[in-house]
């Protein structure tokens, strides 16, 4: 006995422990046996991880070297308290039985060098010292195998490791992958101790070539076992783990799999095993229908297998998903996650199986994986209420990187059919941007990773759906939603607020910025204040885009000269990018845009980050390529302005040499040659000529004037081109085919109605429940769906006439496209013809080229609102323009809020009540949006009753503007008016979108009441239902 032992540093875990550490020499509760080699790396661990439990309870550590010279040796000396030397003998149960001989302990535990205790071992303590340690036999404990360097990825195994002395000598058996056993007795029972834990990590790399060479020496005793015992069940299993390559295992695995079929009666828990083995191989092996023959065979001759239940299960999951079975997928993993259950709460120690081999899919990247998989199958069965569930109840933490993606992605195709899509991203989101929890986690790198990719998919998704994908992100929260929100907005106050909210520049899409540039609006501050590295990435980002060219050439040519550094980094670099892609080339305009635009930049560029000694022929070799190729097309533009022809053609040429990715621009500037500066001065100049000229009369003496001086000759040529090209005749829109019209009036009551589900549904079940939905808020075209339809059927087919008379009857071209665009809507739910249509340059109701500025107007605002109606008026023509402003409202909080709209502005008549056909009282409806209450005959007790009146009969006074916006009530108020239309022919702004008959039956009233009114239709609304569509109407010309 070395005296060293007596020397081991105590830990003071306990105020006794010197008391029992002074007693395990005597009298030790626990001998643990240790055999080591050359195990330098790992020993002082293992060995430093038994010193609290060794404090805790008498310990006896006895240790064999079996031949170290590496100085292993000397780190078992300050830790043993019995060190012996046996030399190797290619027999891991020799070794271990020359310990057990001289272990003195009631209990023994056997520990490997490659693995360490968990700090954790209070259910070990408890144990031995309570009255269970008599109880049983044996005791098993969790080994813990981790499969890389950062122990994250493991799998828990039950290693029996503790045996009791006492009845029987306790032994060893197997050369390899020894187990406990007695000699001369049958062994009783086993407890598990699934809380004490032996971290282990020999199962991966951690030396060049370290588990070839495990295997090899493995696989030397495994074949040597096999050659006394070759029909040996567990040896055959344990040569399968051990194989040094595939061909080797495969033909293990035939050999157990035909032992398995030859097995007759119970079958021991090592056939168990077994067939977990045989399966995995199967598995791995992707030959599916040999895993799903051994598989069944498992299930039905060992129901009740705890293996079974959790990796035969998995493994049965994915290779079904293989097959595409995916109901037979989903029960697989039901079962697999009721396994799971049973683990978490103990159950499955239960079954004998369980304490003799590792489970393989208990771990965290098998859940998820699993996970992932259920999605897919629940999105091929097209299930979408159980792939909604799954993102409600999904916990986004516990899936793997790869599989969170995966769903992603699967969920950006079937967004429109899960509510719960936005929510389940939005939670992706915040986990990415948990920051804390990645640093703790040392993951830092995949966090950015995955948050890029992350980004990355949400903006392909963009690119495919910019409009109806901009909507659907903007309900994430986060940076994604905010960035998904700009696209919604066109102010740029709007943009900016959103873009200042934004945290990191880095996760904005693409999208974002070349809609901010389609505006021609200019990029928040903060951007140029990135590194520039950060730009020109964003840029790389850019000119993926579809859309990317011709938006940079456009927002180029209109954006402010840079002034700080960021700005022109910026501008340089998006004019280069744009200028490597041939979709400009075509327009020769755009590309001399885009070329004159590069030429500014670049100049102003060079001499700000290069010193001017570098610039020159000599030196400017040590430039990047692209810079380079801006100074040789400065330099091949100042020979094109000198008239060197060669020295032009040689400049493109040098500065193609240096970028060769710059061919697009130096081929188009050989064709086409960009003016001089002397040209463009003189455009200038001719284009202020023409201003003046154009503001003046003709008889003018400040016109004569300037045609005598020497500038007005100058630049005579130039306007007689102008003037030439503008008298020859304007291309007006072109003329609308009825065509498109009649296929939208095509067709029976029934047949209408029919394709009008058939286009409903083709929009899928989120995209037509929004349109449903929307219906349903506003119930102005029937009271369910069905009815909606019908009502729609009925107006197309029975008066198809009406629509076309209508058509015929418009006065311009846009308004056939827009008549034209809604019945499509209407009957195909066509999206892109309404957005064609969609009227930006002037308000609702005023429009400025129709609706020219007049004086002395008296105006009937019908549905009044809150004013917006008569601001819009008022920032339109003014407050001087009116005479009178009639403003009718039914609802009391709107009026209220009238009242303080118009209360700064004089001769504004605000009057509580309903336009109708004549006087009475009707009952007040509130809608679901303020704006869309309604009157209706039928009076409720609870319903409030609104006087109705005539206009003819509450408007004394001529009317020079009828502006009605009444929910459905306009024929109504129309036949109110009719007095006032006869008389004085007032212009008319009435919305026809409340149902499906106003739209021609408004006109056609108006045509009986007065004979060639002027129509024209002009359309604000939005694409998911044709709304806010106005009826604009002239009065007859005048001869």
């Amino acid at each position: 006995m070395h005296k060293a032992a007596i020397l081991v540093p105590i830990s003071a875990a306990r105020s006794n422990s010197f008391f029992w550490r002074s007693l395990a020499m005597n009298k030790p509760l626990l001998s643990i046996g240790i055999i080591f080699k050359n195990d330098i790396r790992c020993l002082a661990r293992c060995l430093e991880s038994l010193t609290p439990l060794r404090a805790a309870i008498p310990c006896q550590l006895v240790m064999a070297d079996t031949g170290s010279a590496d100085g292993s040796r000397a780190v078992a000396e300050q830790y043993a308290d019995i060190l012996l030397d046996f030399p190797w003998v290619d027999d891991f149960a020799a070794a271990r039985n020359v310990v057990l001989d001289r272990c003195t302990g009631e209990w023994c535990l056997t520990v490997d060098t490659d693995e360490w205790l968990d700090s954790d071992f209070g259910q070990l303590v408890d144990f031995l010292r309570g009255k269970k340690r008599g109880q049983y036999d044996m005791a098993s404990i969790i080994q813990r195998n981790y499969q890389d360097k950062h122990l994250r990825a493991y799998g828990d195994f039950f290693a029996m490791r503790m045996g009791r002395r006492c009845g029987g000598e306790l032994r060893y058996q197997g050369a390899i992958h020894e187990y406990l056993t007695y000699r001369n007795r049958e062994t009783g029972g086993c407890i598990a101790l699934q809380r004490v834990i032996l971290h282990h990590d020999g199962y991966f790399e951690v030396d060049p070539g370290h588990i070839r060479k495990k295997l090899q020496r493995n696989m030397r005793l495994l074949r040597s076992e096999l050659e006394k015992r070759p029909e040996d069940i567990r040896t055959l299993g344990q040569c399968i783990d051990s194989a040094e390559n595939e061909r080797e295992k495969r033909e293990y695995t035939d050999r157990t799999r035909e032992l398995l079929r030859r097995a007759k009666g119970p079958l021991s828990v090592g056939h168990v095993v077994a067939y977990q083995k045989c399966t995995q191989v199967y598995y791995d092996h992707q030959e599916n229908e040999l895993f799903l023959d051994c598989y069944q065979e498992w299930r039905q001759r060992c129901p009740g297998s705890a293996l079974l239940r959790l990796d035969g299960e998995a493994l049965a999951a994915g290779t079904c998903y293989r097959l595409k079975q995916y109901d037979d997928t989903l029960v697989h993993i039901k079962r697999y996650w009721e396994g799971r259950r049973e683990v978490s709460q103990g159950k499955d120690l239960a079954r004998k199986d369980r304490l003799y081999s590792q489970y393989n899919t208990d771990t965290p990247r098998w859940g998820s994986n699993l996970e992932m998989i259920r999605f897919f199958c629940l999105a091929s069965l097209e299930r979408y209420a159980d792939m909604d569930d799954f993102l409600r109840d999904v916990n986004v933490e516990a899936l793997e990187i790869t599989d969170r993606g995966a769903i992603v992605l699967k969920v950006l195709d079937s967004a429109e059919k899960l509510p719960s899509a936005a929510s389940f991203l939005s939670r992706c989101w915040a986990y990415l941007q948990n920051n804390s929890l990645w640093e703790a986690a040392g993951r830092v790198p995949e966090q950015k990773k995955a948050t890029a990719d992350f980004i990355h998919m949400l903006q392909d998704y963009l690119t495919h759906s910019r409009e109806h994908g901009a909507l659907f992100l903007a309900q994430i929260e986060g940076a994604p939603g905010l960035a998904a929100r700009v696209l919604l907005k066109t102010h740029e106050e709007d943009i900016l607020e959103l873009m200042d909210q934004l945290p990191d520049w880095e996760w904005v899409y693409p999208s974002t910025y070349l809609h901010i540039m389609e505006l021609r609006l200019p990029l928040p501050a903060a951007l140029y204040r990135q590194p520039v590295e950060k730009m020109a990435n964003l840029i790389a980002a850019l000119a993926k885009q579809p859309a990317f060219c011709l938006t940079a050439a456009d927002w180029l040519t209109h954006a402010a000269p840079p002034e700080t550094p960021g700005e022109l980094a910026w501008q340089f670099n998006l004019a280069t990018a744009a200028l490597r892609f041939d979709r400009w080339t075509q327009d020769a305009t755009v590309g001399e845009s885009l070329c004159m635009c590069y030429l500014a930049l670049s100049s102003t560029y060079l001499d700000n980050v290069y010193h001017a000694e570098l610039l020159n022929e000599e030196d400017i070799l040590i430039l990047p390529g692209v810079h380079r190729f801006a100074w040789y097309f400065q330099r091949a533009f100042s020979a094109m302005e000198s008239g060197d022809e060669l020295g032009y053609i040689r400049g493109l040429r040098l500065g193609l040499q240096a970028a060769p990715a710059m061919r697009e621009m130096v081929d188009f500037l050989l064709e086409h040659k960009l003016k001089s500066a002397a040209q463009r001065e003189l455009e200038e100049l001719t284009e202020q000529v023409r201003c003046i000229l154009a503001q003046c009369s003709p008889n003018d003496p400040a016109v004569a004037m300037l045609k005598q001086s020497e500038v007005y000759q100058k630049v005579f040529p130039l306007l007689f081109q102008q003037r030439m090209s503008a008298s020859e005749p304007q291309t007006s829109e072109s003329p609308v085919s009825p065509a498109l019209l009649d296929e939208a009036l095509a067709g029976t009551q029934e047949e209408i109605a029919a394709s009008v589900w058939e286009h409903l549904a083709r929009w899928g079940e989120r995209s037509a429940r929004s349109r449903v939905d929307y219906w349903e808020t506003y119930p102005l075209w029937g009271s369910s769906k069905e009815a909606v339809v019908e009502s729609l059927a009925a107006a197309l087919s029975h008066h198809g006439a009406d629509f076309r008379w209508l058509f015929d009857r418009l006065s311009d071209e846009l308004s056939r496209r827009v008549l034209t665009a809604v019945v499509r809507g209407w009957r195909f739910f066509e999206c892109a013809p309404l957005r064609g249509v969609r009227e930006s340059r002037y308000d609702d109701y005023f429009d400025l080229d129709l609706f020219p500025r007049g004086r002395q107007e008296v105006l009937a605002d019908l549905g009044a609102f809150t004013g917006d109606t008569f601001l819009s008026y008022v920032k339109n023509y003014g407050s001087l323009s009116y005479l009178r402003y009639y403003a009718y409202e039914i609802t009391a909080e709107s009026y209220q809020r009238l009242s303080q709209t118009t209360a700064p502005y004089p001769r504004v008549v605000l009057r509580r009540k309903g336009a109708g056909e004549g006087p009475g009282t009707m009952a007040l409806h509130a809608g679901a949006n303020k704006s869309a209450n309604t009157l209706s005959k039928g009076e409720t007790q609870s319903a409030e009753t609104i006087e109705t009146v005539a206009l003819d009969d509450d408007i004394g006074e001529p009317l020079t503007f009828i502006k009605m916006d009444i929910e459905g009530a306009e024929q109504a108020a129309l036949r109110g008016c009719s007095q006032h239309i006869r008389k004085e022919r007032p212009k008319l702004a009435l919305s026809v979108y409340h149902n499906f008959e106003d739209l021609w039956k408004l006109p056609r009233m108006i045509e009986e009441l007065v004979p060639g009114y002027r129509f024209f239709l002009r359309y604000h609304g939005g694409d998911l239902w044709p709304t806010e569509i106005t009826l604009l109407a002239l009065p007859p010309k005048t001869e």
